[in-house]
């Protein structure tokens, strides 16, 4: 199949903003940044590169935003394609741009650390295009907004087969976490985690608030989609996560 010229790959990106999309330039609502090394491939075995992932990110802006915007952002860069080492930058990086918002929280380690935060409307959509830039594949947000850190209203399930075990059982782990949270009136939401899991969100703020996290949970039945056919026993964290026995017969679950 021929490739589309860059004209009719313009023509396709539908965004509710003015959006300008050259080689090494991109321009959103007047906000502009450069684009370095717009043909770095990024996912080398499909041919994908950085300008593909900032084109892609502009394009789903309008549909991300409403879930990212205002959460502290950490970065996780691929400069040399999505098969190699990944770097992990969670305090803003020095000479990004004055348009990229940033929020000070207080840390572990020393009294504040500042995170990249992406606004909503036109300067978010610039904001993941600068992300893209900096070949950041995923964009890891916080639970919480930035101006309620210690109040989270998304609570988050990452969904990973221990060893021995398979996907279909990782299934059936969602499947069973969507009925117990049904329980408690939360709708919850299921995506791929990009590697070989799941994860299952939740968002209900005021119920999350008044969840008790000491208490554990009802033991999954194999009748039900349980664990596998020891049935183990799963436990809310501390953390607002759950941990489950590590064995062959087990997924893991851990609350991030």
């Amino acid at each position: 199949m021929a490739r589309r010229t860059r004209h009719e790959e313009q023509a396709g990106l539908r965004t509710p903003w003015q959006v300008s999309v050259g080689r090494t330039r991109i321009s959103v609502d007047g906000t502009s940044l450069r684009l370095t090394n717009p043909d770095k491939q990024l996912w080398p075995a499909e041919g994908i590169t950085k300008l593909d992932l900032a084109r892609y990110y502009l394009a789903v802006a309008p549909y991300a935003l409403p879930y990212v915007a205002d959460r502290p952002i950490t970065i996780q860069s691929f400069p040399q394609g999505i098969a190699e080492r990944s770097i992990f930058v969670k305090r803003r990086p020095r000479g990004t741009p004055a348009w990229v918002k940033g929020a000070c929280l207080p840390a572990v380690t020393e009294p504040t650390l500042c995170y990249v935060v992406a606004e909503d409307a036109a300067a978010g959509a610039a904001t993941l295009a600068w992300l893209a830039n900096r070949a950041s594949i995923p964009v890891h947000i916080w639970l919480s907004r930035a101006d309620r850190p210690r109040k989270p209203d998304w609570l988050a399930f990452d969904l990973d087969p221990a060893e021995g075990a398979t996907f279909a059982q990782v299934v059936r782990l969602a499947r069973w976490l969507r009925d117990r949270l049904g329980e408690m009136n939360l709708q919850s939401y299921v995506k791929v985690s990009g590697s070989r899991g799941l994860h299952v969100l939740a968002h209900q703020p005021q119920a999350i608030m008044g969840m008790s996290t000491s208490t554990p949970a009802a033991r999954p039945q194999p009748s039900q989609g349980g664990l596998g056919r020891r049935g183990s026993p799963v436990w809310l964290g501390r953390r607002g996560g759950c941990r489950v026995p590590r064995g062959r017969e087990t997924a893991r679950a851990e609350g991030r």
